[in-house]
């Protein structure tokens, strides 16, 4: 990576990451990566291959930017991340963590696995099911299915803050809660991260962006060849050896047969109830960490 600044929006997921990879695009002084979500940093598979072909397959086209990095949410979940960014960027690395209502967060990601074939239990079964899954599928050969599962985990914002804390210092990192700071009061958010990256932040951007929304497949055999375990998905990965081009595929494939559907919405108690069950007392130590109140999140 070039030697500017140096930042990484490590999450969390479904937590409109895209969005900011779009906004952040437009900025003349950031340089983002080419293709959003390098998974460098949790990918053994791409960490072996060394910082010199992170750099190159990512940001050589980056040169004269003041302030570069890449965006993959994963990043927050995954335990071994931390201690590799203070290994290979070392402890200037500036951080971007997006967060909503834990809860949605995992419905969101529970809907992105029923539209994709993966997931077939009801959510809150899924989310009792989770650490039992999550040791069936840590196979090293089903990474993927791994993480897909994890929606509670994902949604633990203060363990996985509490990992990075033992590598950086909390004022390293950017917070933005997006019932808060993104859904409303977008144009000032953005302006403040832009201050905290060190660029010009009197440069007007079109923030108006919404990427990723709710959507259906129009065909779910499709989806079944693009996730499931089969001899044309073995194929591809033959074929496609680089993660970031199969990356850039899938996603290409993803909004040609996408549709845009209604959002499914959880029911008040249901949500209440899977809160106080799985997330209460991980917003309330979150709220400790990052000395912020997060009574949106309980309303």
């Amino acid at each position: 990576m070039p030697k500017q600044q140096k930042f990484l929006c490590v999450g969390a997921p479904k937590c409109a990451t895209t969005t900011l990879y779009e906004i952040l695009k437009q900025h003349p002084q950031v340089g983002v990566s080419s293709y959003k979500e390098p998974n460098f940093f949790s990918l053994d598979s791409n960490y072996t291959k060394g910082m010199e072909w992170y750099s190159k397959t990512y940001f050589s086209h980056l040169a004269g930017k003041i302030a570069v990095g890449e965006i993959t949410p994963i990043y927050f979940y995954h335990p071994q991340v931390p201690a590799r960014v203070r290994s290979c960027l070392g402890s200037e690395v500036k951080f971007i963590v997006m967060v909503r209502d834990p809860v949605e967060r995992a419905f969101s990601q529970y809907q992105h696995n029923v539209r994709d074939n993966l997931e077939h239990e009801r959510f809150e079964r899924a989310l009792f099911l989770e650490q039992a899954r999550l040791n069936e599928y840590r196979l090293p050969e089903r990474t993927a299915l791994h993480t897909r599962f994890a929606y509670r985990g994902m949604s633990s914002y203060a363990a996985c803050l509490g990992r990075y804390l033992e590598f950086f210092p909390l004022e390293s990192f950017f917070f933005i809660v997006l019932e808060m700071d993104f859904f409303s009061r977008r144009a000032e958010t953005v302006c403040s991260l832009l201050r905290f990256l060190g660029v010009d932040d009197q440069i007007v951007l079109n923030v108006d962006i919404h990427e990723n929304p709710a959507s259906q497949p129009r065909l779910r055999g499709i989806k079944q060849i693009i996730y499931g375990r089969n001899w044309l998905r073995s194929m591809a990965r033959m074929t496609v050896p680089a993660v970031y081009l199969r990356q850039a595929i899938k996603r290409r494939i993803n909004r040609l047969t996408n549709i845009r559907s209604e959002k499914p919405v959880l029911s008040p108690d249901l949500k209440c109830n899977l809160r106080e069950r799985f997330f209460a007392a991980e917003i309330l130590q979150f709220e400790q960490m990052i000395d912020r109140s997060l009574e949106v999140w309980r309303s």
